[in-house]
């Protein structure tokens, strides 16, 4: 009896050491997941690859056929903003009766109630797009994750070298593909994510105070719905990230938010006199 208490302890110590494991694992590299757990098998934009991470750039709806009719389809995804745009892993590329070109997907946006959700959504490139870069379209990037990067020593995303902030700047001097990803190489060497949803080739300015034109409410969280205090006119706020709310709804754009010290508040310019 006693031996079979002590494996019952061994074995609920081993489960919670995996699971604490496994979730600092997410943490350390998001980027990673996309390469590692939704199976790739393609690069580039190419309809005939197989198997690759897309986002839609204009709000689509998932169909159970590839023939699109409205009584078929299964969920919207809206436009989001690119750090919040829905993901999609490509199991195939197929025809319409009428030859319109589709990909049949599987929703891998994890967080979301859409999770895990299987059927068929246009593949016009003006509506859906590789999740990774697979040019050097220039030679510096902006990282636009609200959550910042990790550079890495290793192609791979091994070795953790340095972290960066929402809007550093960083010079790229290639591009590179690993397995079916791309990394980009910055000129010390060390190589960061090619992930469109956690850097960007356009320079993106991001603030870093504001000066509150009237008094404006401070919430709990980004989506503003639990207020937790009053900020007074004229109060000069330091931003530490730019994020959207409803980030883990995929039917919602969502609104851009400020997070600051305690919490959350509007990202509406009309209510602020950048500093």
């Amino acid at each position: 009896m006693q031996l079979a208490k002590y494996k019952k302890i061994f074995f609920l110590l081993f489960t919670l050491s995996m699971i604490l494991f496994l979730n600092q694992s997410l943490i350390e590299a998001a980027d990673k997941t996309t390469t590692n757990n939704i199976g790739l098998h393609g690069w580039g934009d190419n309809p005939t690859d197989k198997k690759m991470a897309v986002y839609n750039r204009k709000p689509i709806y998932l169909y159970r056929k590839a023939n699109f009719n409205q009584k078929d389809r299964i969920t919207f995804y809206s436009n989001k903003p690119m750090i919040n745009k829905p993901m999609f892993v490509t199991l195939k590329y197929v025809t319409s009766s009428k030859n319109n070109g589709r990909y049949k997907v599987r929703d891998v946006n994890h967080k979301s109630e859409t999770y895990g959700k299987v059927g068929y959504i246009t593949a016009k490139s003006s509506y859906v797009r590789n999740v990774y870069y697979n040019k050097l379209i220039k030679h510096r990037i902006t990282v636009t994750s609200a959550n910042g990067i990790n550079s890495y020593q290793i192609k791979g995303l091994q070795s953790k070298n340095k972290h960066y902030c929402q809007g550093t700047k960083l010079s790229v001097k290639k591009i590179v593909k690993h397995n079916l990803t791309t990394r980009l190489v910055l000129k010390n060497g060390n190589y960061v994510t090619g992930n469109k949803k956690l850097i960007s080739f356009n320079q993106k300015e991001y603030s870093k105070k504001v000066k509150t034109k009237s008094k404006i409410n401070l919430y709990k969280d980004a989506d503003l719905k639990y207020k937790k205090a009053t900020i007074n006119k004229n109060k000069l706020i330091k931003i530490n990230k730019t994020l959207y709310s409803h980030e883990n709804d995929m039917g919602i754009k969502g609104t851009k938010r400020y997070q600051v010290s305690n919490g959350y508040i509007t990202g509406n310019k009309k209510f602020f006199n950048k500093k």
